[in-house]
């Protein structure tokens, strides 16, 4: 999966820079550029902006897609797995977590009813552990089914047949 300093949301088959970075023909920036740009905050608020313009079957499309990479390679909860689009620390110390102004929550809120729309269409199948140490360690995997939906390209159209009315 790509950095956070990277992330992508998905149109069909062409990465669009999420977080205002420079395209790949264009010239580095200088030094005091580069300083500038690690300054700015992820626009939260054009990602939110793209994920309530879709149905609920199509942002699970896109989610599972960009999720697919990570699903069964680690025991990474719902909150890692978005990342991409909300970071959070990898500690799980919230001293630790990036700032998360309001855009944060509001997309965070968007993505989570996506996630859980994959859970109950079965595109993912969530598997919890009992450790001495740590509670309940909940890890997610790519179903059968979603691999299919995604090798076919119609995640969006199995979520929309399968979800509750």
């Amino acid at each position: 999966m790509e950095s956070v300093a990277v992330a992508r949301v998905w149109y069909g088959c062409r990465p669009v820079p999420l977080f205002r970075h420079s395209k790949p023909d264009e010239p580095a920036a200088d030094a005091g550029d580069s300083q500038v740009a690690a300054a700015e905050e992820p626009d939260y608020d054009a990602a939110l902006q793209h994920f309530s313009d879709l149905s609920v079957p199509q942002r699970a499309g896109e989610v599972l897609v960009g999720i697919s990479s990570t699903l069964g390679t680690s025991r990474s909860g719902m909150d890692q797995l978005l990342s991409p689009w909300c970071p959070v620390s990898t500690t799980g110390l919230p001293a630790d977590d990036p700032p998360r102004p309001d855009g944060w929550w509001a997309l965070r809120h968007v993505l989570l009813e996506a996630f859980q729309a994959l859970e109950l269409a079965r595109m993912v199948i969530r598997q919890e552990e009992s450790t001495n140490h740590w509670g309940t360690v909940t890890g997610y995997e790519l179903s059968p089914d979603g691999k299919a939906a995604l090798e076919r390209g119609d995640v969006a159209a199995v979520v929309a047949r399968r979800l509750p009315d």
